[in-house]
């Protein structure tokens, strides 16, 4: 749905502006730390096709504006380095919202 076409539109827009932080002691700082550890601030975002991931990248904290654009701190799961990079893409941070409520679809059966 929406949500989809936007992340995709997210990653399509993506463009890296700087190398930031290669150093894991410091990712929690920009929000790009582990998204399995404690407290984590991160969101694992990952594409993919049928079963194959096209692709996947760790989004941290937002760095405010840079020429007019949002940018966003980011990194690719199992690399250190840290960007910062320039992009659409936005990231709900509550699990909640990527859920989909509805359970059943009885209109049908009741018209």
């Amino acid at each position: 749905g929406d949500r989809a076409e936007s992340l995709i539109g997210g990653f399509a827009s993506a463009r890296i502006i700087e190398k930031k932080t290669k150093n894991p002691e410091w990712h929690a700082r920009i929000g790009v730390e582990d998204p399995d550890a404690e407290n984590a601030r991160s969101v694992l975002v990952t594409l993919s096709a049928g079963d194959e991931e096209v692709a996947s990248v760790i989004v941290g904290e937002s760095a405010g504006q840079h020429r007019g654009q949002n940018s966003l701190y980011m990194r690719k799961p199992g690399d250190d380095q840290a960007w910062l990079a320039v992009t659409a893409l936005s990231v709900t941070r509550t699990p909640a919202a990527w859920v989909d409520k509805v359970i059943a679809d009885i209109g049908p059966w009741f018209d």
